[in-house]
């Protein structure tokens, strides 16, 4: 009956809209071996298939091996930064290929612009060291921060503080503040 129902609806359709269907009469098996050129046809179509579901198959462990070296690291450093000063920032965040941080909000995933601004300061300043720490495994670079922390409530400004002393033993960092409550001693 479904079979039926469809080919009602297919035939009132193609009525209403007037639609031409025009299969080349050439197109149509009419003898024996145009029935073997469809089935080496469906043949070759079914090794095309085969082929882009292997070359798909490749493709998501190519992606796994990209997100294992080189988004896990960043994500798990990004993590480390963020537990530092502000431990709720580092908890069930999902990192894309190209490292989109997303947070997982009762089984909802929430992009960062439903976070507060220092939030915001926090996750983007712990994305910024965890990109530098992958990029200068050595540490051979100048790191400039020019007011990063103006968002900050006093108790995550405190320990944002001491996480760029802790990052000073090992970066060179120039950091510029126009508040001197946000001043580093």
């Amino acid at each position: 009956i479904y079979i039926i129902m469809a080919l009602t609806f297919v035939f009132i359709f193609f009525k209403v809209t007037n639609i031409k269907i025009s299969i080349p009469l050439d197109m149509i098996p009419n003898k024996w071996s145009d029935f073997d050129f469809w089935s080496k046809m469906g043949k070759e179509y079914k090794e095309k298939i085969e082929i882009a579901k292997y070359a798909k198959a490749a493709l998501d462990e190519a992606q796994g091996e990209m997100e294992a070296k080189f988004i896990a690291p960043i994500k798990n450093s990004f993590i480390s930064y963020a537990k530092q000063i502000y431990e709720k920032m580092a908890l069930n965040i999902n990192m894309n290929y190209d490292y989109k941080i997303q947070y997982d909000v009762k089984g909802k995933l929430r992009d960062v612009d439903d976070l507060s601004d220092g939030e915001r300061t926090i996750m983007m300043l712990a994305l910024r060291f965890a990109v530098l720490d992958s990029m200068y495994k050595n540490h051979d670079s100048i790191i400039v921060l020019d007011d990063p922390f103006e968002s900050l409530d006093d108790e995550k400004l405190a320990k944002a503080k001491e996480l760029i002393k802790v990052l000073a033993n090992d970066w060179q960092i120039l950091y510029f503040t126009c508040h001197n409550s946000r001043t580093i001693e």
